[in-house]
């Protein structure tokens, strides 16, 4: 497909081409290794991968490369279901990839991984670090202010609407999410509001986020304004001032 084709196809997806100009256009605009953090655990790899490979298969037909951290285990899954084509190394996956074990030289490899078109995979080993100081050291170094955790059962929902939660602002709010008993029963949305709320305070960027939502829908949540999943972000604070003093 050339680039037309595959933007009609991107667009087909999120039924929004007007919508994903524009964010195809910011894409752009960043730097190449800026352009968005992907996590998936294992479990979502062994269940979603064909939807998510897709994607970002797309993705880079785009000029758009990821970052994509996932867990050991799913390295090795992939090498059993995803085997590398002999004349392609490490493209199994339906497109060429790069793995990155150094983290001292972070933005080094990178660069130099969508360069040669690839995307750069940084593998979690749980037991060096937390799942948030990973995350957090790859945005550091390569000054991504999107991080979007990929879920085999998407997004937040509101329990008794059946909605998806769309936005949750740090502070009281996202607290009163953390602590809601429908919710408690999930690890995963409890688990998942724990790292949002870690990352975005850990972060000097206002703009930076973190979103949950399903493998099946990660097009939707770049290229449209509603996205497709549970977006946390810093909370606007307001101070009222009923005279110039205190301003």
């Amino acid at each position: 497909m050339n680039s037309k084709d595959i933007l009609a196809k991107v667009f087909e997806i999120t039924r929004d081409p007007r919508d994903g100009l524009h964010f195809l256009e910011e894409f752009k605009s960043l730097s190449p290794e800026s352009f968005a953090l992907l996590y998936a655990d294992v479990n979502t790899i062994m269940e979603s991968s064909e939807a998510l490979f897709s994607d970002i298969k797309l993705l880079t037909r785009l000029e758009l490369f990821p970052v994509l951290v996932l867990e050991e285990e799913s390295v090795q899954y992939l090498s059993l279901f995803f085997p590398p084509k002999k004349s392609n190394a490490g493209a199994g996956v339906g497109f060429p990839y790069q793995i990155i074990t150094d983290l001292n030289s972070i933005f080094i490899q990178v660069k130099e991984s969508i360069h040669h078109k690839r995307i750069p995979i940084l593998i979690w080993n749980k037991s060096n670090f937390l799942l948030d100081a990973f995350i957090l050291k790859i945005i550091n170094s390569l000054n991504i202010n999107k991080v979007i955790q990929l879920h085999h059962d998407g997004p937040i929902y509101n329990e008794d609407t059946g909605k998806v939660i769309s936005l949750i602002p740090t502070g009281e709010i996202l607290e009163s999410y953390k602590s809601n008993s429908s919710l408690s029963e999930s690890d995963r949305d409890i688990q998942f509001l724990v790292l949002a709320e870690s990352l975005v305070q850990k972060c000097n960027d206002p703009k930076f986020t973190v979103v949950l939502t399903s493998p099946y829908t990660l097009l939707r949540e770049l290229f449209t304004v509603k996205g497709s999943g549970t977006l946390v972000k810093r909370e606007n604070k307001i101070l009222k001032c009923l005279d110039f003093s205190e301003v």
